[in-house]
This record gives structure tokens, sequence and C-alpha cells, in this order.
């Protein structure tokens, strides 16, 4: 874990390289979870390129400069930084500095390594807990910073996109985060300095053996863990990641007396034709698709947390039978799902022939298998067959 956070039991934060201040979860990583997921921000938004990926895990070069970008790009809050922890900022006066500032400008300020490493989350759980306006001051230093992109304000894009969503939620202006422009001399700022940070890669073996068994006792504990998920388990982190971000937008929608837009959160369809075959669930990093069975009615089906999804897609590209469709952007004319969706409903049977439990097998009380299997010996000998018994046709005698 991070120095300055308490350890938690249900999951564990490795550093990424020798006094860097990088750490990684692996079980929340989309990456590096045993059913990955072609997720490339953190590397697409390093400014220096410090992310070394292979086939069997990640590192971080001697380019890394701690700026955060990785992290506020990372969706599934697998990656952490020094200097961007919410406690330290709350308990700042309500403006943000870059770290290059030095505190007799700063004041009270909080200083982070680099504006840019506010994520949308961050930015937006400060506007929950305060009714006071939040400020990150520009001091005109990014665009030639060696820490950041090249960016004008780096900072932009996460205060837009949590104006945006204040906007739609009706919260008053005088409460949303603002961009102070307040320009220094480049020769006021606290000379830049690479943080070190060896390459110290991590196997996906390595990162998964030392806490595979505190992951599991964690997972038993979890009502939305079911015992065929094997290694792929729901994240701990991914769901306290998502709902932070879901709590937060609750509190400011209650607030302004409005309802939270649909839109703000995937959703998942399921056609009729799904089998229940629970590979989606299996798949889903963070748990929000899971499956139920309520033993009172025999029926079972899948349940859906929209506020828990990460949108990753594994589900709709992992279903066998291509039964699942989902809208990354929700459905900006209804209001959010507040709570767990039961999206299907199927009363469990038995095969007539090979006596296993099935939902939506093939007519005659087959399951799938058995009536593909009665569907090829009609195809080869042209036989009728009802309930898996032959029950006419003609053969030559041998």
């Amino acid at each position: 874990m991070m120095p300055s956070e308490q350890p938690d039991t249900r999951t564990t934060f490795h550093s990424l390289g020798g006094g860097s201040q990088v750490w990684l979860c692996a079980d929340a990583c989309l990456a590096l979870r045993p059913a990955r997921s072609p997720c490339s921000r953190c590397r697409d938004a390093c400014p220096v390129q410090a992310f070394e990926w292979t086939d069997t895990g990640v590192g971080l070069n001697v380019r890394c400069t701690g700026c955060g970008l990785c992290a506020a790009a990372c969706p599934s809050g697998s990656i952490r930084v020094g200097g961007f922890e919410p406690a330290k900022l709350q308990s700042s006066v309500q403006r943000i500095e870059c770290a290059r500032v030095p505190d007799a400008i700063a004041g009270a300020a909080a200083k982070v390594p680099c504006l840019g490493g506010l994520s949308s989350t961050v930015v937006l759980g400060l506007a929950a807990g305060s009714r006071k306006p939040w400020t990150v001051v520009d001091r005109g230093w990014c665009a030639t910073c060696g820490m950041g992109n090249g960016a004008a304000v780096i900072a932009d894009e996460p205060l837009e996109f949590v104006t945006a969503l204040l906007d739609v939620l009706g919260v008053a202006k005088n409460r949303w985060p603002t961009i102070a422009h307040e320009p220094l001399p480049p020769d006021a700022a606290i000379p830049f300095k690479k943080k070190p940070a060896g390459p110290n890669a991590m196997s996906r073996r390595g990162l998964f053996n030392p806490f595979a068994r505190m992951a599991e006792k964690a997972a038993s504990r979890s009502a939305s863990v079911t015992a065929d998920r094997g290694g792929c388990k729901p994240s701990h982190v991914i769901q306290l990641h998502r709902k932070r971000f879901a709590n937060a937008l609750g509190a400011l929608a209650k607030d302004a007396q409005s309802d939270v837009p649909a839109a703000f959160f995937p959703v998942i369809e399921v056609a009729a034709h799904c089998d229940h075959k629970g590979l989606c669930a299996a798949l889903c990093p963070s748990g929000a698709l899971r499956r139920y069975e309520n033993e009172a009615t025999g029926s079972v089906g899948l349940q859906f947390d929209s506020q828990a999804c990460v949108a990753c897609g594994l589900c709709v590209t992992g279903c066998p039978s291509k039964a699942l469709r989902w809208l990354p952007a929700g459905n900006a004319d209804t209001p959010a799902a507040s709570s767990v969706q039961t999206l299907t409903q199927h009363t469990r049977k038995v095969c007539t022939q090979c006596d296993s439990p099935f939902v939506n097998g093939a007519m005659g009380g087959l399951c799938t298998r058995c009536g593909a299997d009665r569907n090829l010996t009609f195809s080869f000998f042209g036989t009728k067959v009802a309930n898996s018994t032959v029950s006419e046709g003609n053969f030559d005698d041998q």
C-alpha cells in the first residue's frame, strides 16, 4: 500500500519502481486480470512513455516523473500515485497548486505533483464534499514543464467533465470547480526534478501469487462472488473506485433535488435467447454483472449494478451465445438505477436425455448440447427425433 494509507486486508498495491510513487493493484488492472481487457489508458496518458508492458507484466522505466496522469486516466482505480490523496486535499483550503509553486506563494493551498494528475473522480468528490467551490491555480507553466504533456493547462479536461456533470444535475454554479489563471514568471518555479524510478518490472504471476490467498478469503466474504468464478473474482478496488464516483454524484443530485441520469452509467441488455452459461458474469472485473439463484422459486438469472460497471465490455465480447448488448453511455431519458437490477429470470429445467440442469435449451425437454446432437443426427440421417429417442425412420439391414 502507499505509505500514507492504511492497509486494506482485501487488496494489495505494489510499487512499480524503486523510489517511485506509482503503485499498482494487479487485481484491479483490466490488462493484468486473468480475463484480460485490451486497456492501455495509463500507457497512452503517460507523457514520457514510462510504462513498459510485456506479455507477462508491467514496469516503469527511469523516465517516470510521478505526474499522476496515468492514475487519472485509469478507469478501474488500479493505479495510485503519491501526492494526490483525497484526505490531503480535503484538509487544506480549497485551492490546489502545482508542487513547483513555492510555499511562500502557495500558502495553505494543497500542492500536488502535477495538476494533470487530478482525476475527474477526485474533483467530483471534492465538489460533493463542500458547498464552496474548489479552485485549481494555473501559473502558466504547464506547456513547458518537463513533467506534463505540453498542454496549456492540463487540468482542463477533468474540470470540464465535472462541470458538465454538475450542469446536468442542476448544481448551482457557485459550487463548480474553477481554474484561476494567476501566471508567475518561469524563474519563480521550483526547479523540476525527476523522481528516481527503476525498471522494477513485476510479472503477472509474481503480482498475483503474494496475495492470491488473501484475495480468495476476501472474495468469500462478498455476496456477489460465486464459487465457480475461479481466478476471475471481482476486484474490491474497482468496486470502491466506481462507488466513490456514484456516491459523489448521488450526493450532489440530492443537494440539487434532482435525479442522476442513467446516461452517467452503462446499460446492459440481455436477449431472450440467453442460456445462462454465466461466462459474462465470471468475466466481469467489478462484479457489476452477477448470477443469482432463488432456491424458493427455483429461478436463476442475471443481476446488474450499473454503478459498479467499469464499461470494459468483457461481458459482451465473452458471451458465447451473443445474447448481450450494452450502451456504454447509458440512457439519457431515465434516472440511474440506485440499486441492483434483475436482468433475466429463468426457470431451471432438467434435460430428459442427460439429466443436466439447463435453461433455454432445445425443444422437447433437451438441453442445448443434446438438442444440437439431435439436430446433427437429423441432418445426417433424415430421422425424426423426439425427446432424444428415435421414434421412426428407415434403416437398411447390414
